[in-house]
Formats: C-alpha cells, structure tokens, sequence
C-alpha cells in the first residue's frame, strides 16, 4: 500500500500507515476505495501516536467540525460560509 501524499510503499514500523475509517453508500472505506493509506509523518501537522477510534484522512475530516465529511459539504456551515470552501 502507498501513501496517498508522498506516494511511497510502506516498509517499516517508523513509516506507521493510517487507513481512512470514511465509508460509501455501500460500506466500503476509502482505503479499498484507493488503495492508499497515510503515513503518520506525512500529515500535516504530522502524528506521533495512532489516534483512538476512527480516523477520517484529510479528503474526508471536515476542518471546520472534524466530521467524516468535506468541508464543502458540512451542516453546520451556513450557505454564505460555504462558499468560502
């Protein structure tokens, strides 16, 4: 599996991979969907620990709630904010 940011293999226990617990209309995670994971040090900022419970990559954690969502589609934006995404 490669990272979905610097594009290499993971290799080692230091290149720690995060697979996106985000889902489809069908229950597949995105993980399967692209084939991709994180590594840890990659993201930004970068991780030092695994997180505890699910973890949504940076396509699919909204930045403005940390929902399992893009930021363009939150419910709790208002219409005009929206359009700043």
């Amino acid at each position: 599996m490669k990272c979905e940011l610097c594009k290499k293999e993971h290799s080692t226990e230091e290149d720690t991979m995060l697979l996106c617990d985000a889902k489809d209309d069908d229950g597949v995670t995105c993980d399967k969907l692209t084939g991709m994971g994180y590594h840890m040090k990659c993201l930004d900022p970068p991780l030092s620990a695994v997180p505890a419970g699910d973890w949504f990559c940076p396509k699919h954690e909204c930045k403005f709630c940390g929902g399992a969502h893009s930021s363009s589609d939150c419910p709790s934006l208002t219409p005009e904010a929206a359009t700043w995404v």
